[in-house]
């Protein structure tokens, strides 16, 4: 099992545990780090982002989309999207797509 830091631009949000793959995501476990949870501004990013990728799911299942995200910013791709990396124990960032967290501690996301 490898381990990560999933980062957000330069700040640390989560220990990672890569668990399992198949061809498109990597499944594993995570544990916040100190301090992320307690700050709002990661906090609303993570629940932003995630909502957007829930969305996406939902849309392209064939679902109606939800009210309660703005969609338009979920589709322009900001910053947002393109800041999460995996980094490694030798501090190699790893840049990743659409992290997606579960319940009881566990993530999916894809190398970008």
């Amino acid at each position: 099992m490898t381990s990560f830091t999933l980062v957000w631009g330069n700040a640390k949000i989560a220990e990672v545990v890569e668990e399992d793959c198949d061809l498109l995501s990597i499944m594993g476990s995570y544990r916040l780090v100190e301090g992320a949870r307690s700050n709002a501004a990661l906090r609303d990013i993570i629940v932003w982002h995630d909502e957007c990728v829930r969305r996406a799911a939902s849309v392209n299942r064939g679902r109606p989309v939800e009210p309660g995200v703005d969609w338009q910013s979920c589709r322009r791709g900001p910053a947002a999207w393109r800041s999460w990396a995996m980094v490694d124990a030798e501090g190699k960032r790893h840049p990743i797509a659409a992290p997606r967290f579960l319940s009881g501690g566990k993530i999916v996301w894809g190398w970008s």
